[in-house]
């Protein structure tokens, strides 16, 4: 996968884009600022009216609870508003985020992506390093362990010729200490390898995960610089719509399909690194 098949940059489409999702912010953090002391609000005067009601008598009710009654009822009435309202600037926020976001989010895949690959990369060198130091270790200890063979023969005999007090040989007590030291480095070489193992058996499914997030990215890069190109000409374009929705030729002013020549298709693929069928 190639990581920048195209420059990042914005334009009037993005600046649009951003203007309009930093006003719907803006009104959608007053909406909801509104929300919550209206909800303070409705909860306050709703503990009041039914402290006033369970104060009251059963048959009838005063004009303070009438009164209570209905301003906890009006209050009511202003949340589920402004529930309303928020939910209505949420759904039309929604749909700008990923726009909005997209370069940022796209340098930010780039980036995570590259850093697994070099990751990968760097983990499996390590392991081949391991690999190599445990394979000239393994020949040490069968080196010393064949030379401690020989010297125990030797001391063997030596021990049933003696007569009197018998030393261990220096160099059987020498390769022995060699022996236990390479075996606990061997062991401490093997713990090592697996940790690498381990982390090595998670990263496929870590780079396809962000092989397919950098592909959103992607998709959104390649939507807005699409937009970008189109403003310009988005007047032919709703000529052209107006026109053959005039001549019955087509159903839906707001759309005008186009057919893209399989030049261009493959010419796109090759630059995205996208091969046929994928």
């Amino acid at each position: 996968m190639k990581l920048n098949p195209f420059a990042k940059k914005t334009g009037a489409y993005y600046a649009k884009v951003k203007a309009q999702y930093d006003d719907l912010s803006r009104q959608l953090d007053k909406a909801r600022d509104a929300l919550e002391q209206a909800k303070i609000d409705h909860d306050k005067k709703e503990k009041h009216a039914f402290k006033l009601n369970q104060q009251g008598s059963m048959y009838y009710s005063t004009p303070a609870e009438k009164e209570a009654s209905l301003a906890a009822s009006k209050a009511s009435n202003l949340v589920s508003s402004l529930e309303s309202d928020v939910r209505s600037l949420m759904h039309r926020v929604s749909p700008l985020v990923s726009i909005v976001y997209g370069p940022q989010t796209f340098e930010d895949d780039k980036r995570k992506l590259s850093e697994l690959q070099e990751h990968d990369r760097t983990t499996q060198a390590e392991c081949e390093r391991l690999e190599a130091s445990m394979a000239k270790l393994t020949a040490r200890i069968e080196t010393v362990q064949a030379r401690i063979a020989t010297e125990m023969q030797t001391a063997t005999q030596t021990l049933i010729d003696a007569e009197g007090d018998f030393a261990v040989p220096e160099a059987l007590a020498k390769a022995e200490a060699e022996l236990r030291l390479a075996q606990a480095s061997m062991t401490d070489l093997q713990g090592k390898r697996d940790a690498l193992h381990a982390k090595l058996a998670k990263l496929p499914e870590a780079l396809r995960s962000a092989e397919r997030a950098l592909e959103h990215s992607r998709a959104t890069m390649a939507e807005i610089e699409l937009h970008e190109a189109l403003l310009p000409l988005m007047d032919l374009f709703a000529r052209a719509a107006v026109a053959r929705k005039v001549c019955n030729w087509g159903s839906n002013e707001q759309t005008y399909q186009i057919e893209i020549p399989f030049d261009n298709l493959e010419a796109a693929r090759k630059a995205l690194g996208v091969r046929t069928g994928d």
